[in-house]
């Protein structure tokens, strides 16, 4: 998931590599809709990354839609980041990190 706390905006992803051809938008919102989609989020242990950069390029989105190929690579690399330190500090917090370059 990645949220942008300073704007009050969020876009929570889904990927299953077994089931989906790329990630999917499966939530996003601003104001109080951003603000219950962190909480849902942090309810449920889902890693909660904050991104502004990546969220600008995310936003934009609807719901349902699978992120274009032009975001593959940032997407990835967030994946692949989430994955690793959720291993290491599943309780863990994430914030300031790019994957845009």
């Amino acid at each position: 998931m990645t949220v942008q706390r300073k704007y009050k905006k969020a876009v929570a992803l889904q990927y299953n590599q077994d089931e989906q051809h790329a990630p999917q938008v499966i939530a996003r919102g601003a104001g109080e809709i951003a603000k219950n989609i962190i909480a849902v989020g942090e309810e449920n242990k889902v890693p909660v990354m904050n991104d502004e950069n990546l969220l600008a390029l995310l936003y934009p989105l609807k719901n349902g839609e699978f992120i274009p190929e032009s975001l593959y690579l940032p997407v990835a690399k967030l994946l692949a980041y989430l994955a690793l330190y959720k291993k290491q500090t599943p309780e863990r917090k994430f914030g300031g990190e790019s994957f845009l370059s």
